[in-house]
């Protein structure tokens, strides 16, 4: 007997034409991807969890998401740049002098008398 033949605490992945399992292992997934599929597969049976299932596997989905797609950042900065550091800031999502996390709502940073520029390779 296999263990695919076995499943404890129901049969909801046995139904299909193919075990999450199966398919999991023969493509590679990692823990959330496997989990997505597993959700997926079982929300709407009898001894799965409904929306429960549909709202984890988004979830995970998200959490996919965050870790191996973070936002990218734009690097190299844009062509004929003379950029001041208050729209360096609009970049970066913070104010570069002080630090800021909010920036200043595109007001120079208080803590700066002079307006600076930075200059990129060109």
């Amino acid at each position: 007997m296999s263990a695919l033949d076995v499943q404890v605490g129901g049969n909801h992945y046995r139904e299909g034409g193919i075990q999450p399992v199966q398919y999991i292992e023969a493509n590679t997934l990692c823990y959330l991807e496997g989990s997505v599929v597993k959700r997926v597969t079982r929300h709407n049976k009898a001894t799965g969890k409904g929306r429960q299932d549909i709202e984890k596997a988004i979830h995970e989905l998200q959490l996919l998401l965050e870790l191996r797609y973070p936002p990218a950042v734009p690097f190299p900065f844009p062509d004929q740049a003379q950029l001041k550091v208050e729209q360096l800031a609009a970049l970066y999502g913070g104010c570069l002098v002080c630090g800021d996390k909010r920036g200043h709502g595109g007001l120079s940073c208080p803590k700066v008398q002079a307006t600076a520029y930075v200059y990129t390779n060109t």
